[in-house]
This record gives structure tokens, C-alpha cells and sequence, in this order.
């Protein structure tokens, strides 16, 4: 897609322990492949994924972080200016959902954007059962910060996709992408002449309010003259 027509941008992350398949999630939506002999993340990767939605069109950029604890420092600075963090756990590893309340400690120390996050369960083509205590508790976790719960395979694509295109849209609808440079300043050049309708709208008001309060200041000494006349009627002056 040529950058030309893209409207907005914005910026996922991807974090979770080391083995939950962030990479093999990745490698699979970007480049519709099931890897599995993909090497762990050394640090930080990215990738870059496009999605048109309605008459939007959107770039994101992804980021893979290593879950290694010694890159923990350099993970956690990703998550400044993040739209949507995916915290990815495994379904078959109950270690991995017990970390999963260091990365969501994580996320509300260092993200300073409210962005919007996702708890995804990944492997559930390996040996996943309905009644996956795993997935119960994960599930739990969600619940108790208000955050969307998926479960999902690298393996599958249209899936993955799926899981990628409903959270776009979900980030479009919420307002929370940001608009590329250029359309970036004939947004706020619009959002000024708002502004500056909605100003002097108010001057506006202000001004009849004015308008009344004499009014209705006139309509007293009126109504007291009136009175005084009538008074000296009254008396035969």
C-alpha cells in the first residue's frame, strides 16, 4: 500500500514471557506463515501491517519485545505512546498466566497513553481443553481490569488476522490512532475553526445575556416612572 493513502498510524506492542509464540504470532500475521523454528526476540523487533477499514486506511506497526527478564528495562519503554498493548500468554503453561499480573504491573507504571490491552492465549491447538484452568484464570485476570480476552494459534491466519483487523477497527472507533503527518494539521487547522465557532458562539451569549440584564434593568426604571406619574396625577401636581 502506497504510504500516500494511509490516513492513520499507531503503534502495538507485543509483551509476554519468553516461549508464549509473540514472534511466531507476529511472523504469522505479517507474513501469513507458521514458523516454528523461529528464534526468540534478541531485545526488539518490529514489523509493519496495513489494514483498510471502511474508507480508512491504517498502518501499525508492531513491536516484539523478548520476555527475557534482562531486557525488561528496554521492553517496558515501548509501552510510551502505545495505542494497543497484547500482553501474550500460553494456554498450556500455567507460569506464563501467573506472570501475567508483573506485565499488566508493567503496563500501568510505563504506558502513558491508556492504551488499549488485550490478554491473548496462544497454542491452543496444543492439547486445549474447554475446561483449561490456564484459560480460567487468564480469563479472571481480564475480567479484573476491564481488558478483552482472546484465545488464539500462530498456526492459523485467518485467525490471527481476525483478532488484528477487530482491534484496528476497535482503535479507529475509539479515536485513539493517530492521523498521519499533513492530515494531522487540516485536522487541527478544522478542529481551531470548531474552536473558534464554539468561542464566539459564547461571546455570543455572553453578549445577549448583556442584552437582557439592561433590558431588564430599562423595564424597572420604566415601570418606577410610571409610577412617579402616576403618583403625581394622583396628588393634582
Amino acid at each position: 500500500m502506497s504510504e500516500s493513502k494511509i490516513n492513520y498510524t499507531c503503534k502495538i506492542v507485543l509483551v509476554g514471557d519468553s516461549y508464549v509464540g509473540k514472534s511466531q504470532l507476529l511472523n504469522t500475521l505479517t507474513n501469513n506463515d507458521f514458523n516454528a523454528n523461529i528464534k526468540c526476540t534478541i531485545g526488539v523487533d518490529f514489523k509493519v501491517k496495513f489494514a483498510n477499514i471502511g474508507n480508512k486506511s491504517l498502518k501499525a506497526v508492531l513491536w516484539d519485545t523478548a520476555g527475557q527478564e534482562r531486557f525488561r528495562t528496554l521492553t517496558s519503554s515501548y509501552f510510551r505512546e502505545a495505542h494497543a498493548i497484547w500482553i501474550i500468554y500460553d494456554v498450556t503453561s500455567m507460569e506464563s498466566v501467573d506472570n501475567l499480573r508483573n506485565w499488566i504491573k508493567e503496563v500501568n507504571e510505563f504506558a502513558n497513553s491508556y492504551p488499549t490491552v488485550y490478554l491473548i492465549g496462544n497454542k491452543y491447538d496444543v492439547n486445549y481443553e474447554t475446561d483449561n484452568l490456564v484459560v480460567d484464570k487468564a480469563n479472571k485476570i481480564a475480567k479484573d481490569n476491564n481488558y478483552r480476552h482472546i484465545i488464539a494459534s500462530s498456526k492459523e491466519f485467518e485467525q490471527v488476522n481476525n483478532i488484528f483487523m477487530s482491534i484496528c477497527k476497535e482503535l479507529l472507533d475509539d479515536g485513539k490512532v493517530k492521523l498521519v503527518e499533513g492530515k494531522e494539521k487540516t485536522a487541527l487547522f478544522t478542529e481551531s475553526k470548531i474552536k473558534a465557532l464554539e468561542s464566539k458562539a459564547n461571546e455570543n451569549e455572553r453578549q445577549i445575556e448583556k442584552f437582557k440584564t439592561q433590558a431588564e434593568s430599562d423595564k424597572k426604571r420604566i415601570e418606577e416612572l410610571e409610577r412617579t406619574i402616576q403618583t403625581l396625577n394622583t396628588s393634582g401636581c
